[in-house]
């Protein structure tokens, strides 16, 4: 009988994750994340500031709640097509909606349907309340069209990327 040394496979140490070490995906949704937070927290500001102007409405016990969870959270929903979609490209669109599903996934982010009947979406705090769901929403270059023209996007939260390609016929 031959003995055969036993060879393992090398160990190999997980790398951890830095703002250097992150791929272009994993850049582009921290930005979105980022981005998010900042928006939502703009528009809970805003809607205290309305809700103020109000006035001292004692009586009203769903807007003294409403002011309660704002100030408290200081987040509020944003508009889901003025967030995501950029009026420039159909494609920038379509891959902001992918990264922002992880961010869903990982319930650092929410998406509903608002008390107007529009996609909203959120930035999340504590992601243990969240119930995970899946949901698949087709989009059609015309449906991005439309929606674009509909809530009057003239430009998206999240910056319009360039290509290399397109930065390279740029500066020649």
């Amino acid at each position: 009988m031959v003995q055969v040394e036993e060879e393992r496979p090398e160990e190999i140490k997980k790398m951890q994750k830095d703002s250097e070490n992150l791929s272009a995906v994993e850049t582009h949704i921290l930005s979105i994340h980022e981005k998010l937070r900042e928006r939502c927290k703009q528009a809970a500001h805003a809607k205290l500031s309305e809700l103020n102007s109000i006035g001292d409405d004692s009586d009203n016990v769903e807007l003294k709640k409403r002011k309660e969870r704002l100030s408290k959270d200081e987040i509020d929903d944003i508009c889901a097509v003025k967030f995501l979609f950029d009026p420039q490209s159909f494609t920038q669109t379509v891959e902001n909606i992918f990264h922002f599903s992880f961010l869903v996934k990982k319930g650092e982010a929410g998406i509903r349907v608002g008390s107007s009947g529009d996609p909203t979406v959120a930035y999340r705090k504590q992601q243990d309340k969240i119930t995970p769901r899946q949901a698949i929403v087709p989009i059609t270059m015309k449906d991005w069209k439309n929606m674009v023209e509909a809530y009057g996007v003239t430009e998206c939260d999240i910056p319009h990327r360039t290509s290399k390609r397109q930065k390279n016929s740029a500066t020649n």
